[in-house]
């Protein structure tokens, strides 16, 4: 398989999950301050805004998408998987 041809395939993926996963408010984690390159204590400060925000629900679904659009990149998934975690806990 070629190197254009898989990249095709990831795009076309990429889009079939996007149509999968039904986001409310896109972008709405990112104005409350979560951003992956943050600490983790900020992260959980912005999620516990959105939880507020948002409701628990939502915000769980906002994170499980962020989770599967990160799933080539292992140690954002897993971080995204740790704070989805500690959510659901508190």
């Amino acid at each position: 398989m070629s190197k254009k041809t898989k990249i095709a395939k990831l795009k076309q993926e990429n889009k079939d999950l996007k149509k999968q996963i039904k986001i409310k408010h896109p972008g709405s984690l990112k104005k409350l301050g979560f951003t992956e390159k943050e600490s983790e204590a900020k992260e959980k400060q912005a999620i516990a805004k959105a939880d507020r925000e948002y409701g628990r629900s939502e915000t769980d679904l906002k994170l499980a998408a962020l989770e599967a659009f990160n799933k080539r990149r292992e140690k954002i998934r897993e971080k995204i998987h740790s704070i989805l975690k500690w959510n659901e806990e508190h």
